[in-house]
């Protein structure tokens, strides 16, 4: 029996306690749960985050400043010589290439073009293209077709006709392509 005199003091106890805060306002009417709440703060709040640093933040004397501009030092002669000796080992190596065309600056084609397309710009001299067109559609009609490769074109023609997707129609069974199965007996 005195195990519940004790509860009955405990819930009194509490009793009262719920009663002082609910006269004081710290209560509303209504369901109250205690909720417990940890000690620990949100991860981003500033405000502590801030109040921390100026704790441990020092503020010393530099001990030592540098500032330097400086523009680029000129190269030293061996380097500047080792330099020298790699462009002339390259061009050397690159003149024997054949697979690349070697032209003197003032012969250079691309060089020429360009400053023909220069002059031609500031002399409106636009007209002349059309000659140099002309002149490159002949060059192209008369050329010379290697014999085998027209020989396949040939072939190509009059299998699917000039022009024209080979894929269209040449895929479907037709009775003729039925019929000629000689390249597929055995001999």
């Amino acid at each position: 029996m005195s195990e519940t005199s004790e509860s009955d003091s405990e819930y009194n106890s509490s009793n009262e306690e719920l009663q002082d805060a609910f006269a004081k306002g710290l209560l509303n009417p209504g369901l109250n749960v205690a909720i417990k709440t940890s000690g620990k703060q949100s991860k981003n709040y500033v405000n502590h985050m801030k109040q921390k640093l100026d704790e441990i933040k020092m503020n010393l004397p530099w001990i030592e400043r540098l500032d330097m501009v400086n523009a680029l030092a000129p190269l030293a002669p061996e380097l500047a010589l080792q330099m020298q000796e790699q462009e002339v080992r390259r061009a050397k190596q690159l003149q024997g290439n054949r697979k690349l065309p070697q032209y003197k600056p003032s012969e250079d084609p691309v060089v020429n073009d360009f400053h023909r397309e220069n002059i031609r710009y500031r002399k409106d001299l636009d007209f002349l293209d059309d000659k140099v067109d002309l002149k490159l559609k002949t060059t192209h009609v008369n050329r010379k077709i290697n014999p085998k490769a027209q020989f396949k074109m040939q072939i190509k023609a009059a299998k699917f006709g000039c022009g024209g997707d080979k894929k269209c129609c040449s895929k479907w069974n037709t009775r003729s392509s039925s019929a000629d199965v000689f390249e597929y007996r055995p001999e």
